[in-house]
């Protein structure tokens, strides 16, 4: 596995400025930045940036982590870490300390690294890009195409249990990076689509239906030498959520907070379903590659629908993949409940990585984390709203009165003052509104999976209703009367 990290760097004094930024982790409040004409992707790195990044790679390379590429990431003041490919379990307690090392550093150099998910509002969010590939334990690579027609069936093998078992636990795919933050970055058409699908790439896919189409038997799996440029393997397709690039697939729509340790559990074990369904399937053929091809022509006929080689952030996609039968599951709630399915409790204990109960306990937890995560930062928002926004709303309207008694020069004077009154009222009719929402849910006694929903849908929506205010008096208070650092502060400095 190699797990690339990106995130943002703020200054800290803007930082200790936003409440919401200090207790959530991101900006609930602030009006989407006018993008620079500037591009910053991959970009020259500015010196204080520089300094930072040098002295994060040398921390981690003194705890035996190397990283091989740092640079600009698409969004202003975004940037991304990518350390060399190592096992799994070595790999993942790395990307604990690198996340510990980005947040350490970038306090000692009054800077402050953001891990969130979207931490602003209008511009890329973060991921961490998931590259998962599978060795023998004598070094064979597993999803290499090979130099000859052995090498050629073994990866095609591999290549169909892989659909096959993408195919079959999609849902459950989606579930290993579901949380309320990344709920918020998904399917934002600047990061992969909610919608699970892999990505061969044209000429790999076309191998797959020549042998499909091979009615007449030229195809000797074992015998026949598909060739396959290795130039065209490896191009790769940035808006797939699991796209295969020669050697290794990359999987696209981990949250940058989160732990690597999920998503390659669940991958590893639909893996070892889908080999041992097709070791099962072969283990006393006669003929074993001619029974090789007609259980991959089964398998792919069966699961191709999964492969997607166009761009999974066009709205088309979505209607497409409805067509296909392929799920869209957008929020984190419902996606959750692949860990308690029939099909994947059946699997986890068949292959002993998960008990039942350890599943639920599991489902339950991560339904608790995303309540509690959505209650503060409406907590948050109220609070901002009273103290900080509202006042100063408030103030600035008394300004505006002071200027229109005083002179009777300005043709639209009153519909100023009035267009800010009717944005203050708006305001105190969406605190209020979730205020409510917030108060009724502890006058209910719900079940954990409805409390979820509620939040997922009525808060979540409420909280968006006040912030829409919000973002609209931010366009229309001067400088001096917003309380809070905003985009342009915090991404233009």
């Amino acid at each position: 596995v190699g797990i690339e990290q990106e995130y943002f760097l703020i200054k800290k004094e803007h930082y200790k400025k936003r409440k919401d930024l200090v207790l959530t982790g991101r900006t609930l409040f602030g009006k989407p930045l006018i993008r620079s004409a500037k591009t910053h992707y991959m970009s020259t790195i500015s010196e204080k940036t520089g300094k930072f990044m040098n002295t994060v790679e040398q921390e981690l390379w003194k705890l035996g982590i190397p990283s091989q590429v740092k640079h600009n990431e698409v969004a202003p003041r975004q940037y991304e870490l990518v350390p060399h490919h190592e096992d799994l379990k070595l790999a993942t307690n790395h990307d604990f300390l690198t996340m510990e090392t980005l947040e350490n550093i970038a306090k000692k150099q009054d800077l402050v690294c953001l891990l969130n998910e979207k931490p602003f509002k209008g511009i890329n969010g973060s991921g961490k890009h998931n590259n998962w590939s599978i060795y023998t334990n004598t070094g064979k690579k597993l999803f290499s195409y090979g130099n000859d027609a052995k090498d050629n069936a073994l990866f095609i093998t591999m290549m169909v249990a892989l659909v096959s078992a993408v195919d079959k636990h999609s849902d459950l795919i989606r579930a290993t990076v579901a949380s309320s933050n990344n709920d918020n970055r998904l399917s934002g058409f600047e990061a992969p689509s909610s919608i699970v699908s892999i990505y061969l790439g044209e000429e790999l896919t076309s191998i797959f239906e020549k042998i499909v189409a091979d009615k007449d038997n030229k195809i000797k799996l074992g015998e026949t030498e598909l060739k396959l440029l290795q130039t065209n393997i490896t191009d790769r397709n940035r808006t797939s959520p699991f796209a295969f690039l020669g050697n290794r697939f990359e999987f696209r729509m981990p949250g940058s907070s989160s732990s690597a340790t999920v998503c390659n559990t669940v991958l590893n074990t639909i893996m070892a379903e889908s080999l041992s369904t097709i070791a099962n399937r072969l283990e006393n053929s006669k003929n074993f590659y001619k029974d090789l091809k007609t259980l991959i022509i089964k398998l792919y006929n069966e699961h191709s629908k999964i492969i997607y080689n166009g761009n999974s952030y066009s709205e088309d996609w979505e209607e497409e993949a409805r067509n296909r039968g392929l799920k869209n599951i957008k929020a984190a709630p419902e996606a959750f409940k692949a860990f308690i399915s029939d099909s994947s409790i059946k699997m986890f204990e068949e292959f002993n990585v998960y008990k039942k109960e350890e599943l639920v306990s599991r489902y339950n937890i991560k339904l608790e984390k995303y309540i509690k995560s959505i209650h503060i930062e409406a907590e948050v928002m109220i609070e901002i709203t009273k103290n900080e926004i509202l006042p100063q709303s408030l103030k600035y309207t008394d300004f505006l009165k002071n200027i229109i008694t005083k002179t009777n020069e300005l043709k639209h004077q009153e519909e100023i003052l009035n267009d800010l009154l009717n944005d203050i009222n708006n305001l105190y009719e969406k605190l209020t509104t979730l205020e409510k929402d917030l108060k009724l849910l502890d006058e209910k006694d719900m079940l954990i999976e409805n409390k979820a929903q509620y939040f997922s849908y009525k808060i979540k929506n409420s909280m968006e209703d006040l912030r829409s205010v919000v973002d609209t008096l931010e366009d229309k208070l001067p400088k001096e009367y917003w309380p809070l650092p905003t985009y342009y502060d915090m991404l233009n400095c």
